[in-house]
């Protein structure tokens, strides 16, 4: 929110700084005479030219107000969003455009005038007013400071109030063209005055040459000044552009270069362009650390994941030892046969027990191998670890399985060590009477010979049929305990 405040307030003083500016710009244009200049009036040119010398000091008062504006809505384009960006540039560009062309107005205006002053034969006043012009020319190139060198921005901007100087100096030598040649018409009429005219003439010839040989040298620190200048901010974005895809190590020699490079330029800048070159300086070495404190994270963040590959593949194959051991623990296991007594039984099913614990304690280190196996790249030994996991719980389950019957059946056994025939056939008798039903009845429809005697597997048979509650080891005891034909008769079963 307070980035939004401050985008807003941004945005506000740039949109009220161009309206400010285009209304004043509006004003001062009326203040430019349009109307045909008349060489026979010397006084109402006079009067025009004070106007016009007054608007380009206004001009030139209102200069740093522009310069800020400008560079507010060039801001503005650099962080707005992507559909406003065209918009602000359009505008920016339309004021720009309407600031030079008001200022190119009044500068021709006044070269016209002053042309006229000097064909309207006012020659001293005309060679008074370039040597004037050519004097604050000269003052301006000793108060102006004569270093250039800056960021690309402050220097294109150096360079472009360097060409409307000399344009207007082009436009100057057209006058000083024009007066030398009057001056020889005056010279040639009136011989008395040749040599003050001459006098006159060579002292604004050697000013003029002065400002010539000024200009021309700040024309060459100007073009290197540019050329210093887009070779850094060519070498700042490159190394800004790089930062996102080059390993560090090997460029930052070409970092220590830019930062030389610009420290240098900072040294000898124009004032104007320190703070951007401090900007731009600050820039590249917040983005290298930035990035090289990326890189150290994610270096670190690297060696972690190695280190716990590396961790999880030790587990993986000290969890197929584990399983590889459990499961020839488990084969001798089902290699033994079942035992024959609870005792035995006994430790066999504690020994299950133990078995089994020792699995489940592994249970949750196994499921975090495979469940990483399953999210990440597929790994040979956790595919393999899970199915032999697998396998290895299936068969303990079923040898479990195994002892927990012959445990039944042994301890069926043991209660049945003093089984006696009679008890049983009492036993048999009662349950039967309960039900209602009578047992000649069952065994009668099955004596088809009716001859009271069935056999003992047909017996038991029957028997198990009736009573589902009964196990078939006490018809192994039935079938051992006689003959093999059962009587059936109420005598056999009271």
């Amino acid at each position: 929110m307070p980035q939004l405040n401050s985008a807003l307030v941004e945005s506000r003083v740039w949109i009220n700084g161009v309206e400010d500016l285009t209304h004043w710009l509006n004003d001062i244009e009326k203040r430019i005479p349009d109307e045909q200049l008349s060489t026979s009036n010397v006084n109402k040119l006079k009067e025009q030219h004070n106007d016009i010398k007054k608007v380009q000091a206004e001009l030139a008062s209102r200069q740093p107000d522009f310069d800020i504006t400008l560079k507010r809505g060039k801001a503005l384009i650099d962080h707005a969003p992507r559909p406003e960006v065209r918009h602000i540039g359009e505008v920016n560009d339309g004021f720009k455009k309407r600031w030079n062309a008001v200022a190119e107005k009044a500068n021709q205006k006044r070269i016209l005038i002053e042309q006229a002053l000097i064909d309207s034969s006012a020659f001293d006043d005309a060679v008074l007013e370039l040597e004037s012009w050519i004097d604050a020319e000269l003052t301006k190139n000793t108060a102006t400071d004569s270093r250039v060198l800056g960021d690309i921005d402050t220097v294109k901007m150096l360079a472009e109030e360097h060409r409307k100087r000399e344009a207007e100096r082009a436009a100057k030598r057209r006058t000083l063209e024009t007066v030398i040649a009057r001056a020889d018409q005056l010279s040639a009429k009136n011989t008395g005055e040749s040599a003050h005219i001459a006098a006159v003439c060579d002292r604004v010839k050697e000013k003029w040459s002065r400002l010539e040989g000024e200009a021309q040298a700040r024309s060459a620190a100007i073009e290197d000044a540019v050329v210093k200048a887009t070779h850094f901010s060519d070498r700042v974005h490159q190394i800004l552009d790089w930062l996102v895809e080059v390993e560090l190590c090997n460029n930052r020699d070409k970092r220590d270069a830019c930062l030389e490079e610009g420290r240098a330029l900072h040294a000898k800048c124009h004032p104007r362009a320190e703070q951007p070159l401090k900007h731009w300086l600050r820039v590249v070495e917040n983005r290298w650390k930035e990035v090289e404190e990326r890189a150290v994270e994610r270096e670190f963040s690297l060696l972690e994941q190695q280190h716990q590959e590396k961790e999880r593949e030790e587990a993986l194959f000290e969890l197929l030892e584990f399983v590889a051991h459990k499961r020839e623990e488990l084969n001798r296991m089902l290699a033994q046969t079942l035992p024959q007594d609870l005792e035995t039984m006994s430790k066999a099913q504690k020994a299950q027990e133990e078995f089994d614990f020792e699995l489940r304690e592994k249970q949750a280190e196994v499921d975090s191998a495979v469940k990483l196996n399953k999210k990440g790249k597929s790994n040979a030994a956790a595919v393999k670890l899970s199915d032999e996991w697998k396998q290895l719980w299936l068969d303990s389950i079923g040898h479990q399985a195994a002892l927990e019957t012959q445990h039944q059946l042994l301890e069926e056994m043991h209660r049945l060590e003093g089984w006696r025939w009679e008890t049983w056939k009492e036993q048999y008798v009662d349950w039967n009477d309960h039900r209602k039903a009578r047992v000649s009845d069952l065994f009668r429809r099955i004596d088809r010979a009716h001859t009271g005697n069935i056999p003992r597997d047909v017996f038991i048979d029957a028997v198990l049929a009736s009573s589902k509650c009964l196990l078939t080891y006490h018809w192994w005891l039935v079938k051992n305990a006689g003959v093999r034909h059962v009587f059936y008769f109420e005598e056999a079963f009271p």
